[in-house]
């Protein structure tokens, strides 16, 4: 996966203040929307599916009043820039590999 799609999830993580339990992001058409979008375009890549999958479970999590915003975002935080780090760390080993044979 691109690193350019990795960076599109900066923009889709929860919108938080302390202590709310506003959803109102998990309904944004707009934010399905790049979902969905990102989703046709990685099918069968397992992080962005994973990711995708925490977002709704931690959208269901905020509605029942099980965690706030701020946590919500704080987890979903953590889990795409550990993607991130894991997909640079790919690409780099790629390059490595790439540079040895030449």
């Amino acid at each position: 996966m691109p690193m350019k799609h990795l960076f599109l999830f900066c923009m889709l993580s929860f919108y938080a203040s302390a202590n709310t339990y506003d959803t109102s992001h998990c309904q944004d058409p707009l934010e399905l929307e790049k979902w969905a979008k990102i989703l046709s375009n990685n099918p069968k890549d397992d992080a962005i599916q994973a990711l995708h999958a925490m977002w709704v479970g931690l959208c269901v999590k905020v509605d029942a009043k099980h965690l706030t915003t701020n946590d919500a975002q704080r987890i979903f935080e953590r889990a795409r820039e550990s993607v991130v780090e894991t997909q640079r760390a790919k690409e780099e080993a790629l390059k490595q590999s790439e540079g040895e044979r030449l």
